[in-house]
């Protein structure tokens, strides 16, 4: 998927005051204007993506201000047709380019995703940054999730020595569907995903940074031709098993393939071990119907994780995986995380926050089920 970018020039200047809000963005009435128009567009292309988004210029405040480069976030109609949008940040801190997304509460089910991230840090999976934040639009304040991307400070320093990051171009590949109104339907949505082959051709991946990116495009080649070609010994020089087995326990806790889906799957190249690790990204929350079906969604859904679930020794080392998860009570982390976000917005309802718990304890018995039987060796 291609996006056409349009740069507005916005000359204003705003003071910052010891007493403003911690996250402030500052857009003039033009700006908000094409942000508007470009949302209701958008909304109305009855297409899975946008037609285009454009960045307007504006003034984004933390300890410091920036000149800042803002368009709005997302890539499917109910990212758009919402009470506040989600915007996309770009600007300079010193000599780092940063970029920053700030999210809304709904799109990432709130507490949901920090919950994921939080279970990756104890299990040393990488991820990114994100927390919650209140930011102040002009004058209305709003809750968000603040979420840090991979930019010029993340690749300077972080825990992994990740040195690049590959990942499935923003393409879909859109498929009729005929009815009483035509309209575009698109492969990603999770239960319809079909296994596409083209991910076996290293044409539908980008790779950044730019700079030395010549030197990981060939491994990244190797490993789609080994695991073309089934071998699994091979595999294993480029591939990070271990983490791809913990994404994979991960992602039976939350009941969804979305991780694994498409332009979602992200790999980082570690420096020190050589190898690409997957990344815990994009995490939503559904009722597990059994744990054997979600590993033959997440099959259909992956190569990468397809030929890792067919190793002989991934049962054992998933199950290991699962306990350690369970261990880290993530129910009890799920509600102090949802206390401290309550805190923040007075105005969220519990009883959401009470069917996503529901929805947690019941993927919870469905693990500790799997767990305790005889389970076959093949799935």
């Amino acid at each position: 998927m291609h996006y056409l970018f349009f740069i507005i020039s916005i000359p204003f200047w705003i003071s910052c005051h010891s007493d403003r809000p911690k996250f402030f963005l500052k857009i003039n009435g033009q700006g908000m204007a094409l942000l508007r128009k470009q949302k209701n567009k958008n909304i109305h292309a009855r297409k899975q993506s946008p037609l285009n988004i454009s960045k307007v210029q504006g003034i984004y405040c933390t300890e410091t201000c920036h000149n800042a480069k803002i368009s709005i976030r997302g890539d499917l109609p109910q990212h758009w047709n919402t009470n506040y949008q989600s915007y996309k940040i770009e600007y300079k801190e010193g000599k780092y380019t940063r970029k920053e997304s700030f999210i809304n509460l709904p799109d990432r089910l709130y507490e949901i995703e920090i919950l994921a991230y939080s279970l990756a840090e104890k299990l040393n999976l990488p991820h990114l940054k994100m927390e919650f934040a209140k930011l102040t639009i002009n004058t209305e304040t709003y809750q968000y999730l603040r979420s840090f991307d991979f930019d010029d400070k993340f690749f300077d320093n972080n825990k992994w020595d990740i040195s690049h990051i590959v990942k499935v171009k923003d393409y879909w590949i859109p498929e009729l569907i005929y009815g009483s109104q035509t309209n575009i339907k698109s492969r990603f949505l999770e239960k319809k995903h079909q296994y596409n082959k083209i991910l076996l051709e290293i044409s539908p991946y980008s790779f950044f940074p730019q700079k030395d990116k010549n030197r990981i495009i060939t491994p990244w080649f190797y490993l789609l031709e080994n695991i073309k070609q089934n071998k699994t010994d091979d595999l294993n020089l480029y591939l990070d098993r271990n983490d791809c087995i913990k994404l994979v326990a991960l992602m039976t806790l939350f009941g969804n393939t979305h991780n694994a889906l498409d332009d979602n799957l992200v790999f980082g190249y570690s420096q020190i071990e050589n190898k690409f690790k997957p990344f815990v990204n994009e995490v939503l929350l559904a009722k597990l119907d059994s744990v054997e079906k979600l590993l033959d969604r997440i099959q259909k859904a992956s190569p990468f994780f397809s030929i890792t679930i067919k190793q002989k020794d991934f049962e054992k080392k998933y199950i290991q995986v699962l306990r350690k998860i369970l261990e880290q009570k993530p129910l009890d982390i799920q509600r102090r995380i949802y206390l401290k976000m309550l805190d923040k917005n007075k105005d969220l309802e519990i009883e959401q926050f009470q069917l996503r718990k529901s929805v947690m304890n019941s993927n919870i018995h469905q693990i500790e089920a799997f767990i305790s039987k005889e389970r076959p060796h093949q799935y």
